[in-house]
Order: C-alpha cells, then structure tokens, then sequence
C-alpha cells in the first residue's frame, strides 16, 4: 500500500505547521526605561518579552531622572491553552492571537 507514507507525510507536516508564542509587550511613558521581569533584565521600553508559562511576573521599570516603577503582572491562559483544547491551538496552521 502506497497511502500509508503519504498519510504519514501528511500528518507529520501537519504536526510541525503549529507554533505557540507567548509574549507580553510592555511599554512606559517616557520610553527608554529599564525592564526587569523576575530579576532578569530583558530590554528598555517598548519591549516584547517572551514567556514559557503563564502566571504572575514580577516587573520592575527604572529611569534615570524618574521614579522606579514595581509592580507584578498577570498573563492568564488563552482558551485555546485549556487542557484538550490545547491541542487544537498548537496544530493550528495560524497564529492566535489573544
């Protein structure tokens, strides 16, 4: 039977289409300001951090001239990351965007 590897094929470039990125953009008046989150610096002002799981970050914005900003922020699971429903998100051949 030659359906088979087709199906196989198939199905494997099914699997690797879907892509799961998780981002936070965090931004601040005036701009240019040091970003922390949980410990780590990770850019100035605007800045787009990527993360692995969702949950509270601890962030921390500094300038020089300004006041240091300290605060905790909350990325809360999209629907499409619900248990079962997750699967669908990951094999989807488009970005979700939440």
């Amino acid at each position: 039977m030659r359906l088979l590897p087709v199906a196989s094929a198939g199905l494997i470039v099914l699997i690797s289409a879907g892509c799961v990125r998780r981002h936070v953009d965090i931004t601040s008046v005036p701009d240019g300001a040091l970003v922390k989150v949980n410990g780590r610096e990770v850019g100035r002002t605007p800045c787009r951090v990527e993360f692995d799981h969702y949950g509270d970050f601890d962030v921390v914005l500094t300038k020089e001239g300004f006041e240091t900003v300290v605060g905790v922020g909350s990325a809360k699971a999209p629907v499409w990351d619900w248990a079962g429903v997750d699967l669908i998100g990951e094999l989807a051949p488009f970005n979700l965007v939440s």
